[in-house]
């Protein structure tokens, strides 16, 4: 069969050749996340991977998976952590290599992502440069995505559109026996798997309904596939009950999502468009529709896709990461000039530049961990003390300073890493704290209740909270509190015995 120029390549099973500079914009595209943290360390001021951390040395520990509220002031409540395969890789590291565990976490991350996104932008069909540069946008606009479990999702779900892509180009391969074990892992890592199973609806249905947007009916082949894909789709929303919890994590997803206390949950609001970063996600996401408007796509699935990621990005800023990932699948299947075409490299021999690529990135990351990141703990602690309470709770340590304490929100994870003797009053688990509580901490912590009326806060001996915290600067006037310590970062005030 005759073959374009820009096909060659990828007829030949290798990734297209631009020469050594390309191969060096290559190498650097895949390492430089991985190496910018190594210098940077920003994942160790993350509050949430803290939490993560300590389930995962617990579970370690003690040889059973959580089925409490460890670490909490409410240690009688019921908690399920969904993302415990996740702590316990972070637990595993952590016992391996220390707290380097933490930015190892996200060097591996971005490595991974870095390929996804490559593949998803046509970087193994010929168009080089331009997968180049659309992986790097796509890097940008997930660099806030930190060393949580939510970094599993983002990697699994490109991982995902990868593989229904080329299900979809070649139905006879056997690449849709991935799926099942794909969810089997994914639902271990993260609750964000129902993200997945969604997309997989949405794939099934187009599979039924893309005949008929055609204007023909489905023939044979096509009710084929749809009975396929339908049973894959039942075999992977049974394969995701196979978690410690069973399928409580599609409740649970499902509370958390529909709460009322999102509007005050970090993260939970809409784009404000005030960040550079929200523009970015925005000029992906209308690229994406502009591409298959210029190419006069009828696609039912990357439509459908594209605009359920798009109401959701736009509805929840944490939900970025959905968008960026299909919008650069839909912009690189656009850009192939067949749409739902994906030419994955399985199976396929790559030759020695593709090993050289593979082999160097991976060279530079495991140089760039060991070379440095720091050994000495003392001296990580003291970069995540940049934003996080480190000198402040040692302070409350050395001085024995009496519980309960009551900490904010954002800081409920590191304490339970950093501070352990003192269960914390809140945290960000989700879940875990009823809706009642948590709108009332935010409720006082925007003064519109006062503090009186959140009993872990009235009922404290200890409060720790940021140093620009309007709460913590009202109260240090108040009588019956004292300022105890006070730092760049936090601010530690105790409360007077109550009668």
């Amino acid at each position: 069969m005759k073959m374009s120029h820009g096909d060659a390549s990828f007829g030949e099973g290798r990734l297209p050749r631009k020469g050594l500079g390309g191969a060096i914009v290559l190498v650097a595209l895949f390492a430089i996340g991985a190496v910018v943290e190594a210098w940077q360390l920003r994942s160790l001021q993350s509050p949430a991977v803290w939490g993560h951390l300590r389930a995962g040395v617990w579970m370690i520990e003690n040889h059973a998976i959580p089925r409490t509220a460890l670490f909490s002031q409410s240690a009688n409540l019921p908690w399920r952590d969904f993302s415990w395969g996740f702590d316990l890789i972070a637990g595993a590291m952590y016992k391996v290599v220390d707290l380097r565990a933490i930015p190892g976490l996200v060097m591996g991350f971005r490595v991974v992502l870095a390929v996804v996104l490559f593949l998803s932008a046509g970087g193994s069909r010929g168009s080089l440069w331009a997968a180049e540069a659309l992986t790097a946008v796509g890097l940008y606009a997930l660099s806030t995505v930190g060393p949580v479990s939510t970094s599993a999702s983002v990697v699994l779900l490109g991982v995902e559109l990868l593989v229904l892509t080329e299900w979809r180009r070649q139905p006879d391969l056997p690449v849709k026996a991935v799926l099942p074990v794909l969810f089997l892992v994914w639902a271990n890592l993260d609750i964000g798997f129902v993200y997945g199973i969604a997309v997989l609806v949405i794939f099934v249905a187009s599979v039924w309904v893309q005949p008929r947007a055609e204007g023909a009916r489905a023939g044979s082949n096509g009710r084929r596939l749809g009975r396929i894909a339908a049973l894959v789709l039942l075999g992977c929303v049974v394969v995701s009950g196979i978690t410690p919890y069973g399928y409580a994590s599609y409740f649970a997803f499902w509370r958390a999502e529909t709460s009322a206390a999102n509007p005050s949950i970090p993260g939970y609001a809409a784009m404000g468009f005030r960040e550079v970063l929200d523009f970015v996600v925005l000029l992906v996401g209308m690229s994406a529709f502009l591409g298959m408007g210029l190419k006069r796509s009828r696609d039912v699935f990357l439509l459908a896709l594209l605009g359920g990621t798009a109401a959701l990005a736009f509805h929840s800023e944490r939900e970025n990461w959905v968008l960026i990932v299909s919008a650069i699948t839909v912009i690189g299947r656009m850009a192939a000039g067949s749409p739902g075409a994906l030419d994955l490299p399985n199976a396929r021999r790559f030759d020695r530049q593709s090993i050289a690529v593979a082999a160097s990135s991976l060279g530079l990351v495991v140089l760039a961990f060991f070379a440095i990141i720091p050994r000495d703990a003392n001296v990580l602690l003291l970069k995540a003390g940049k934003t996080l309470p480190v000198k402040a709770c040692d302070y409350i340590r050395r001085s024995r300073l009496p519980k309960p304490i009551f900490n904010s929100y954002a800081w409920g994870a590191f304490l339970t890493w950093y501070l352990p003797d003192y269960p914390v009053a809140i945290d960000g688990r989700r879940g875990l704290y009823s809706e009642q509580t948590e709108s009332d901490y935010f409720r006082v912590m925007r003064v519109d209740a006062p503090y009186q009326s959140f009993p872990a806060m009235s009922d404290a001996r200890t409060i720790l909270l940021e140093k620009s915290n309007v709460v913590a600067g009202g109260l240090k006037n108040i009588a019956g509190f004292e300022t105890a310590y006070e730092d760049d970062v936090a601010i530690v005030l105790l409360q007077g015995a109550h009668p």
